[in-house]
């Protein structure tokens, strides 16, 4: 069963392999799972219980909010949705029974951006983890678990795989102890990544830097005209200085 570790890891040498075995996403270590749902449900399995409550970009991807909003509710998890761009919302929406700040940053599609540290911040004051859905930017262009972020997870499926050729996902936690129970929950809900998405997956990550290189060049042409163009009123783009 392939970790996120692997692959990323050089296959030429020991040495090499050595040199290189921190994630993409410089974690402790993945758990490569069959879909990106897969991924997500590893976490809100993992980490909450009846009675728990989870805070949730209002924007986050949506099978991620309709499984918390139609399924967990009988499990006696409880979920808010927010605007985690606003750290005084964030701050309001926590609760004693909060376990979960889950973010999706930036949104897709809405592109809101959330301040990763910040959130960080008000998880950990809070005795919560915080879980980021890196699946817009990929590891190339951000990296949640250097900003604070105790979980990252993607769908493979889109930027990281990049050929639209499998479905799969990853879930990549910064502690030992986080790892050991999301990779437990993995296992017992045997949604692990098969053979072929691995070696799939390995073949995409070659050409990642290469592939997010150019679709950030081309967004930013096609924002830049957009904007500049009389019959559009608005555009929201991270990258323009608007």
């Amino acid at each position: 069963m392939p970790t996120i570790n692997q692959l990323v890891r050089s296959r030429r040498t020991n040495k090499i392999r050595k040199s290189t075995a921190p994630a993409l996403e410089k974690g402790y270590r993945g758990i490569a799972v069959s879909s990106g749902m897969a991924a997500v449900n590893v976490i809100y399995q993992g980490i909450l219980g009846s009675g728990d409550h989870v805070i949730s970009t209002e924007a986050v991807y949506g099978p991620s909010r309709a499984i918390l909003e139609n399924h967990y509710p009988k499990y006696g998890v409880e979920s808010s949705f927010i605007d985690t761009t606003d750290l005084n919302a964030i701050e309001a929406a926590f609760r004693p029974n909060t376990k979960l700040l889950y973010i999706e940053t930036p949104a897709n599609p809405t592109m809101d951006i959330a301040d990763i540290q910040a959130c960080a911040d008000i998880a950990h004051k809070h005795g919560a983890l915080l879980a980021v859905d890196n699946t817009f930017c990929s590891p190339y262009s951000q990296q949640p678990l250097t900003m604070g972020a105790d979980i990252v997870m993607h769908s493979m499926t889109k930027s990281i795989n990049g050929h639209a050729d499998i479905v799969a996902g990853v879930v990549v936690a910064k502690d030992p102890a986080v790892y050991k129970i999301l990779r437990g929950m993995m296992v017992n809900l045997g949604c692990n990544m098969d053979p072929h998405q691995a070696y799939m997956v390995l073949r995409g990550v070659k050409t990642l830097s290469i592939r997010i290189d150019r679709a950030t060049e081309n967004a930013q042409k096609v924002a830049e005209f957009l904007e500049n163009h009389p019959k559009v009123e608005w555009v929201k783009y991270p990258g323009l200085a608007s």
